[in-house]
């Protein structure tokens, strides 16, 4: 009886560490899931950020089927950090501890699409900031010219505008020389 006890209370001071240190708050400022994409055999989850976070706040945790995995986390730019987990994710509902904030998320099959694009716009609310709102998966090779309509996370209410697909972009002001698609006022 005695060692059920114990194990019982060792689990659950495992649980409740595992929380309290994955969902600890971010230090002022805000995480929101974006998706849930793939890329060179990992699972990644991309997030919106506001406010101030430290490196400290790019350390996540995930759960599938009661296996915890470390988030391996980067900061894009000031607003998007894109976090990799392995693969066992795919075809799995996960829950993420990222940004002080519990997420359920579904992880479908990476067998799909497999050529991956960035999308590099900029907003208002990018500050003018070229900034990449990929990626962007599909099952055939972009060509040059391809238009993509893709979601824009505007703060204020998300919308749909137009990118075309570049083997480099027109211009050197973005931070993005490759294949990629962009908006066209380069």
């Amino acid at each position: 009886m005695e060692k059920r006890l114990l194990i019982v209370l060792v689990l659950l001071s495992l649980l409740v560490a595992l929380v309290g240190v994955a969902a600890a708050p971010m230090a002022g400022g805000t995480a929101t899931l974006l998706g849930v994409g793939f890329t060179h055999g990992r699972v990644v989850f991309t997030f919106k950020v506001t406010g101030d976070y430290s490196a400290e706040d790019l350390e996540g945790l995930m759960v599938v089927d009661g296996q915890s995995y470390n988030l391996n986390c980067r900061k894009v730019n000031f607003e998007i950090v894109k976090c990799t987990a392995p693969k066992k994710a795919e075809n799995h509902t996960v829950n993420l501890y990222w940004g002080g904030t519990a997420y359920t998320a579904e992880v479908h099959d990476a067998s799909g699409p497999e050529y991956c694009y960035g999308v590099w716009d900029y907003w208002d609310f990018t500050d003018n900031a070229w900034t990449n709102f990929g990626p962007q998966c599909q099952e055939a090779p972009a060509q040059v010219g391809d238009e993509l309509w893709y979601t824009v996370p505007d703060p204020t209410g998300s919308f749909e505008a137009p990118v075309w697909f570049e083997n480099s972009p027109a211009c050197d002001t973005t931070p993005n020389h490759g294949p990629a698609y962009y908006w066209d006022d380069c």
